[in-house]
């Protein structure tokens, strides 16, 4: 993992056990490193495609 990858995780942990940041924040950047990740991965072996992108909504009942 790069350094600042870590960094910017563990500030986020920081931020959020000082209220800087919602609860859960930190959980969403870790969920944005792993996607990062798999960029990454689909770059390096060609499967990459920066326009597949979907729509989706939050349901009516919730």
């Amino acid at each position: 993992l790069p350094w600042g990858r870590k960094a910017f995780i563990a500030g986020s942990k920081l931020a959020e056990v000082l209220r800087l940041l919602p609860n859960g924040s930190a959980e969403v950047v870790r969920l944005l490193d792993r996607t990062a990740e798999a960029y990454v991965a689909g770059g390096k072996t060609g499967i990459f495609t920066p326009l597949y992108c979907f729509l989706a909504r939050k349901p009516l009942r919730a």
